[in-house]
Parts: C-alpha cells; structure tokens; sequence
C-alpha cells in the first residue's frame, strides 16, 4: 500500500462531507428563518394586527384572516380578555407543508367564562418557494 495514495484518498473523503455539511447547514438556515418568518405572520394574525402591505409578498389578506380564529359576533355585549399560544411552526427545508397547533380562548373579563375558543386546535400552511423567498399559499385548519 502506498501512504501517499491513501492520505488522497480521505482528503478527496474528507472534502465530499464537508461539502455535505456546508449543504446541511444552509438548509437547516433556511428551514430556521421560514419557521420563524411563519410564526411572525401567525401571531401577527392571532394578536389581530391589520393586514399590512408589506405581508403581501408573504400571505395573501384572505390567508391572513384564516390565520385569525377570532370571532367578532360572538363577542358583542361583553367586556373580553383574549388568551392563545400557537406551537413553532417546523418547517423542513422545501417541503410544502407546515404545521403547529393553537389555542384560543376568549373570555368574560367580569366573570372568566369562556364565550368561545379552541384547544389545540392543528392548521396546515401550504408553502410555495420561490429562489429563497417562501409564500403561503393555502391555510387549511383541520377539522
């Protein structure tokens, strides 16, 4: 054997993970600012912040109220207090689907009954991708 071939040999191995690694890593990046970027946008929703142009890129103005579980009509007459948390949304590097949980429970501030809410309740977003830039494109809330 000659140690000269096999020193080669693991450099030529060595450089093919590294290359690996450095690959692994800009797509764990990515996946990291998609699932924070989404769960920017879900809590905007939920905290129901108005629709901004600047989410036009992002979410359409439909997409964004479906983000929103809130229900106005059930809250006329009554002095309310809003509480939800929604799960990190995951995302896998461009994979179509994201997922995460919520609740939200509105209540009487007079009293603390519940007027209405949900408990861990499962949405699916639909992602498009477009050269490093990611777009909603469906909210589907499961049943």
């Amino acid at each position: 054997m000659n140690i000269k071939r096999i020193f080669h040999t693991h450099r030529i191995l060595s450089y093919i993970i590294s290359f690996f690694i450095m690959i692994l890593l800009l797509y764990s990046i990515f996946a990291i600012y998609v699932s924070i970027t989404l769960n920017s946008v879900i809590r905007k929703a939920m905290n129901d912040e108005p629709y901004e142009n600047r989410l036009t890129s992002l979410i359409s103005k439909e997409d964004y109220e479906l983000l929103n579980p809130r229900q106005p009509e059930l809250e006329e007459g009554y002095s309310i207090k809003i509480e939800f948390s929604n799960t990190f949304p995951v995302v896998l590097p461009f994979l179509t689907d994201a997922y995460y949980k919520y609740t939200y429970i509105v209540t009487d501030a007079q009293t603390n009954e519940d007027i209405y809410g949900s408990l861990d309740s499962s949405v699916t977003i639909e992602l498009s991708y477009t050269t490093f830039s990611v777009h909603i494109s469906d909210v589907i809330e499961a049943p």
